[in-house]
């Protein structure tokens, strides 16, 4: 292994290789002493995506350049496997300016440097073309799975329950709005089974009740 990547870079070729097949080039949205560029936050916004997508992710850090000793940006990509790859850039030290301290100007040059670093690793590109944005990846929005439709079986045994406990209708329509339906057949299973768990609980205790009442009432005609 050396200092600039990992012993092998197989995978993360790979996953670069369709990191790039998918990426658009970045739109310059910024402007800044006649020139256009795309800050750092819209070049984030547009690899971010497809990075996680393809098991990538970008480091960057301050160290200091071995051969000048000057400071130094390091920017490192990294595979979900292990494998990475790194470059770094040195760069001289600003002075303080009228507008602003030195450590505020250093802030300026090590932000401007990321995305350079940033866009020269993932090899992409910063573009004027306008239709770029209308072709910039949209993070994929996560499947939310659909509840399963209450059961035909479901449905009789908890219209049973309802008629034999006499449940009063404004009590069945507070019950639907509180799930967000307007009728029975369009309970989720998982609501109907609990609403059902509750009937049985009730009609065990009902059917325990009865036992032990007899019960009472056979040892008092026997005594």
């Amino acid at each position: 292994m050396n200092n600039t990547q990992s012993e092998s870079v197989g995978a993360l070729f790979t996953a670069l290789c369709q990191f790039q097949g998918e990426v658009v080039h970045i739109y310059k949205d910024s402007q800044a002493f006649g020139f256009k560029y795309a800050d750092l936050g819209s070049v984030l916004d547009v690899v971010k995506p497809l990075l996680l997508k393809n098991g990538l992710c970008v480091s960057q850090m301050t160290t200091s350049c071995e051969r000048t000793g000057k400071p130094a940006l390091r920017t490192v990509l990294g595979h979900s496997s292990g494998e990475w790859i790194s470059g770094t850039m040195a760069f001289n030290e600003p002075e303080a300016t009228k507008k602003n301290s030195s450590i505020q100007n250093l802030g300026s040059v090590i932000t401007y440097m990321r995305r350079y670093a940033i866009c020269a690793i993932l090899g992409i590109t910063q573009t004027d073309d306008e239709d770029v944005r209308s072709k910039e990846p949209v993070p994929e929005k996560p499947i939310v799975p659909v509840p399963e439709k209450i059961k035909p079986g479901t449905l009789v045994e908890l219209e049973g329950y309802i008629a034999a406990f006499g449940t009063s209708p404004d009590k069945i329509k507070l019950w639907l709005t509180h799930n967000k339906v307007s009728k029975l057949d369009d309970i989720p299973e998982t609501f109907a089974q609990d609403r059902l768990k509750v009937y049985r609980e009730v009609t065990e205790k009902m059917h325990q009740e009865t036992q032990q009442q007899q019960g009472n009432c056979n040892e008092q005609r026997d005594g």
